[in-house]
């Protein structure tokens, strides 16, 4: 976790694209294996694929609750962890959109795997070009 001071430079419209992005994918892929090996209505497998974008924020915004506020509580570990598989899963898209598509998402030296529940964009020093990653 880091240090609330260390919060000012963060680009907080960057940081949520990147991260609702994030999940939202990972909640995709999850029900696309979900569907594969237990099938269900394709209706419902529509509407998971509309409501990624909610269902993103709403995971990204309990994360974050659960990181900066209620660390303290046990077994919020495992609630967490649970959430950290879902935003991994969608790592190598964003990997990849960044690759290809670099001012969709302005992140510098994305990596294929994220092991962090929360990835911060800082602002760019005077002269750089992308953010950062924390």
């Amino acid at each position: 976790m880091p240090p609330l001071r260390e919060l000012k430079n963060v680009n907080w419209k960057e940081t949520a694209k990147l991260n609702i992005l994030r999940y939202s994918i990972g909640v995709v892929i999850f029900m696309l294996l979900n569907y594969i090996f237990s099938p269900m209505p394709t209706n419902a497998l529509i509407s998971v694929a509309i409501t990624a974008p909610i269902l993103g924020l709403t995971i990204w915004g309990f994360q974050l609750l659960l990181h900066y506020v209620l660390f303290a509580i046990p077994f919020t570990g495992i609630l967490g962890f649970a959430f950290l598989l879902i935003g991994s899963i969608g790592d190598p898209f964003i990997y990849l959109i960044t690759k290809y598509y670099p001012n969709l998402i302005k992140v510098a030296d994305y990596r294929i795997f994220n092991w962090s529940h929360t990835i911060l964009v800082n602002d760019p020093p005077e002269g750089a070009i992308a953010g950062s990653l924390e």
